[in-house]
């Protein structure tokens, strides 16, 4: 385990972390401390630091909530796409054994033809 120190809103909290997660740490960190020094300035002196702390958390859950929802978004358009898709390699599969049937009626229509024309030069 290693510790390392943050600074969020001016403050120093000394943390710890796994082994190789203190980068990623810190840049979590940067980012909360945006959110609270955000708040900080709009809602001025009047706030204590846990309730700050508990804006802060609250901003952060809803970028994590549009997120989410902009997935969910996604993977709803990505499911869709696919069905479309779908749908389409059917309706072309089934065109395909269309045209194959249509084709050999022709043949054997033509076979048909060519009998009855053989069949009538005989006659």
């Amino acid at each position: 385990m290693s510790e390392v120190t943050i600074r969020i809103n001016g403050r120093g909290y000394r943390v710890s972390c796994a082994d190789g997660e203190e980068n990623r740490l810190q840049e979590l960190a940067q980012y909360v401390d945006r959110k609270v020094t955000g708040l900080a300035r709009e809602v001025g002196s009047t706030a204590g630091e846990i309730t700050l702390m508990l804006l802060g958390a609250l901003a952060v859950a809803d970028d994590l909530a549009n997120q989410l929802e902009q997935l969910q978004d996604l993977k709803e358009r990505l499911e869709a796409a696919e069905a479309e898709i779908a749908g389409r390699r059917a309706a072309d599969a089934a065109r395909e054994r269309a045209l194959g049937e249509a084709g050999t009626a022709v043949e054997k229509l033509a076979e048909r033809v060519e009998r009855l024309a053989s069949a009538l030069d005989s006659a």
